[in-house]
């Protein structure tokens, strides 16, 4: 395992160029919607890229991260290097090991991790409306709407059934234990 100080420094890097992305598609053949949740980085600094690329395989495994250089559709433009996470596992994994260090991201993390906690038991999951809503929050905290942070808290606030499901209680009595993006333990 890394050192603490390099799981900061990544932490950093996530909040200021990463990106917590909640991915939607409609299968209309079976009527539902998936939702799935990525975690990219991109910046022109190879060097950089790289780093961050083998920082996250040694906290996931290498199941699930990739490493790439995008083709850039402008041609004098510089490369364009990029880390993505794309296994549910490995994004969870992440996010729980970095979410101590986040700040910007914060609640994305937290949004992101409410969605896996319930995702990541079942490889034929459903999205349910929690998740549709989890998603479109992310989407409007990326894009700047400071009322999507208050709802995001609110969400959060909220009872979460899955933890009764784990002998914390009934549904009625559960609620998550203080996460808010100021905390630095998400459990």
């Amino acid at each position: 395992m890394k050192r603490e100080t390099d799981i900061a420094w990544l932490a950093g890097i996530v909040d200021g160029e990463g990106c917590i992305a909640f991915l939607r598609r409609t299968d209309y053949g079976k009527h539902r919607l998936e939702v799935r949740c990525d975690l990219k980085l991109a910046m022109a600094d190879k060097e950089t890229i790289l780093y961050c690329g083998d920082l996250v395989a040694e906290i996931v495994g290498d199941d699930g991260v990739r490493v790439f250089e995008e083709r850039r559709r402008v041609p004098r433009a510089r490369p364009l290097w990029r880390t993505e996470v794309n296994s549910k596992r490995a994004v969870n994994e992440l996010l729980q090991t970095l979410i101590p260090y986040l700040r910007t991201k914060k609640l994305e993390a937290l949004l992101a991790l409410d969605y896996l906690s319930r995702s990541t038991r079942s490889k034929h999951y459903h999205a349910t409306d929690r998740d549709r809503l989890l998603a479109d929050l992310a989407t409007r905290l990326r894009n700047g709407c400071g009322e999507a942070r208050i709802e995001g808290q609110a969400l959060l606030d909220q009872v979460i059934p899955s933890q009764a499901s784990e002998g914390q209680g009934s549904e009625e009595g559960v609620t998550t234990r203080g996460l808010s993006p100021n905390n630095n333990d998400p459990h």
